[in-house]
Order: structure tokens, then C-alpha cells, then sequence
């Protein structure tokens, strides 16, 4: 079965389907804008709330994939190839191996044949090695 990875940020921006958005920065202009108006009440068929958006955009299915690698590597168990592949379609082991090997000379990043994963030393200066990985994505035919 496909399975396509997909998660929703409670916050300023966030993805869907290959899809990022930014969300208006006021808390109460976000909320009236969710809130029914004075013509319409949640029960009725009539109500249809506003995204609260300032900003949305598509992303191609690699850039989106980057993304996604970004996120995960950035976990402590880092980004498993194979569940990679199956959730995104993108084969991200060629990409982050080449993207990755300088930090890994340098002890940064671990890169095993299952695995790309930062090390403890990676964490304060994560921020280049993050967007090198992205950019290994978005330049991906």
C-alpha cells in the first residue's frame, strides 16, 4: 500500500500534501477568522470558515521530500532510508550521502548503509548541514 508521510503544525506555518502555508501572526485575528459570523452558527450547513492565511505555496515532490528529511534527521534515531523511501517516494540515501560525507568526515553526521543521522556534536551548528541536505533535494532531478 502507498503511504504517503503527512503532518500538521499547530503553529505560525505548516504542510499538507505538498503544500506549506503561513498563518496570519495575530492569535485573534486567527480565531475570528475561524469563528462563524453573526449569520451563521457552527451547526448550520451555511458555515464555512476563512483560512487564516497569509501565505501558501506548492512544493515539488523533492523539495517537499528535503523537507521532510530536514525534520527528520534533526530526531535522535535520524532518517531510515527504507521508511524514507516508502512514505516519500524519493530515494534519499544517494542524495544525503553525497550532500553529507564532509560532515561525516568531520564527525558530525553518521551515515550508515539504513541511516543519515546528526551526532551529538552536530546539534549546536545543525543550521549548514540542514541546508545542505535540503539543497541536495531541490537540486535532484
Amino acid at each position: 500500500a502507498d503511504v504517503i508521510l503527512t503532518y500538521w503544525a499547530l503553529d505560525a506555518a505548516a504542510h499538507l500534501h505538498g503544500h506549506r502555508w503561513k498563518n496570519v501572526n495575530s492569535l485573534s485575528h486567527y480565531l475570528s477568522a475561524l469563528l462563524p459570523t453573526s449569520d451563521s452558527s457552527l451547526l448550520t450547513s451555511d458555515f464555512s470558515p476563512t483560512l487564516p492565511l497569509t501565505q501558501m505555496e506548492h512544493l515539488s515532490p523533492n523539495h517537499w521530500a528535503g523537507e521532510v528529511a530536514t525534520f527528520w534527521l534533526r530526531l535522535s534515531e535520524g532518517l531510515n532510508y527504507e521508511e524514507f523511501q516508502q512514505r516519500t517516494r524519493v530515494d534519499a540515501r544517494p542524495l544525503l550521502e553525497s550532500a553529507l560525507k564532509k560532515y561525516a568526515d568531520l564527525n558530525f553526521v553518521e551515515l550508515t548503509s539504513t541511516h543519515a543521522r546528526l551526532t551529538e556534536k552536530a546539534v549546536p551548528v545543525s543550521n549548514p548541514i540542514l541546508r545542505d541536505a535540503l539543497a541536495a533535494f531541490t537540486r535532484a532531478p
